[in-house]
């Protein structure tokens, strides 16, 4: 039987939410598992009571526990676990969400079955107080279905990002030919680039675990965007070096000369938000990497701060409501 091995990061993790995840992991329906938790050098919960809470909670399921010198930041310290993890097949995982009792039993047998290198999962999402939100929160648009299929995923996971790396289970040799991680870019969103470039990919439509959404982990298109100078930074700046360290790769084609375009995109899209109209062309030229991205930036870009602020709330607003009404 394959080895699946859970690779866990942890950061001042509040305890309540933490005894939830281990005691989900403990109790999955796959019996070859490993936990592997690696504190983020915490500074408010001493690594003894971490130590505790993981031992009176894992029962069954063997573990390792260790401790960053440093503070990395959640990216390096999931490269570490990478790195040092042993098993055929790794399963990423928060410090506060409750896995399904068979999460990891449902996406092995899926992920082998279609003979993917990489299998990502649909999710519930609870609050702070374990009360369900909305059910099957990830939605895959039929476009973005048909790239899995063709084999093309990786064009649009350049752009935009559908998953959520708790859902995440890779092939451990996949993971391993990935490192070192990206900087600048999501242990997950990396991951699961690499892995579309690597091979097929799999979206099992399935509700397997549930997400914890509370105050400092909040998701979504406007996620960290505050003003329009937050998204300048957060959303355009960051992906012309993002795209930069990918051309830095030097990586094969058809990608090097994909994400070129995108990078030359990206620079188009900066000079436009700095109101120099030359590069309007530029911009236009993108939207077929994503044609709802390019419309919102036409239209909000030469605006002022102060109705951005004022859009932003409002966009806000009926995102929450769209959610809970869905």
């Amino acid at each position: 039987m394959d080895k699946i091995t859970v690779l866990m990061a942890v950061y001042d993790p509040p305890e309540r939410w933490l005894i939830e995840q281990l005691q989900s992991i403990d109790r999955q329906t796959y019996s070859n598992i490993e936990l592997v938790i690696r504190d983020d050098c915490s500074p408010n919960v001493d690594f003894h009571r971490i130590q505790q809470l993981v031992s009176e909670n894992m029962r069954r399921v063997p573990y390792r526990i260790l401790r960053n010198e440093k503070n990395l930041g959640s990216t390096k310290t999931f490269e570490c676990l990478t790195r040092e993890a042993s098993g055929d097949y790794f399963a990423y995982c928060d410090q506060d969400d409750i896995w399904n009792a068979d999460k990891l039993e449902k996406s092995w047998k899926t992920l082998t079955e279609q003979n993917c290198v990489m299998l990502c999962s649909n999710a519930d999402v609870i609050d702070g107080d374990d009360v369900l939100q909305y059910k099957g929160h990830m939605s895959i648009p039929d476009s973005f279905s048909e790239c899995i299929r063709s084999g093309e995923a990786w064009k649009t996971l350049l752009v935009k990002n559908y998953f959520w790396g708790c859902t995440l289970m890779i092939r451990a040799d996949i993971a391993k030919q990935s490192l070192p991680f990206l900087e600048g870019m999501y242990h997950d969103q990396y991951l699961e680039l690499f892995a579309s470039m690597q091979g097929n990919i799999y979206f099992l439509n399935e509700s397997l675990m549930q997400y914890r959404i509370h105050g400092s982990n909040q998701t979504g298109f406007l996620k960290n965007v505050c003003s329009k100078r937050d998204y300048y930074e957060n959303r355009i700046c960051i992906l012309i070096d993002r795209y930069q360290r990918l051309l830095d790769k030097k990586l094969e084609e058809p990608y090097c000369t994909y994400i070129r375009n995108l990078h030359e995109w990206a620079v188009s899209r900066k000079e436009y938000a700095e109101g120099k109209w030359t590069a309007l062309p530029g911009v236009l030229k993108g939207r077929m990497y994503n044609r709802n991205t390019t419309l919102f930036e036409l239209f909000m870009m030469p605006l002022p701060n102060f109705i951005w602020v004022y859009l932003l709330r409002v966009l806000k607003k009926l995102n929450a409501m769209r959610h809970k009404n869905s």
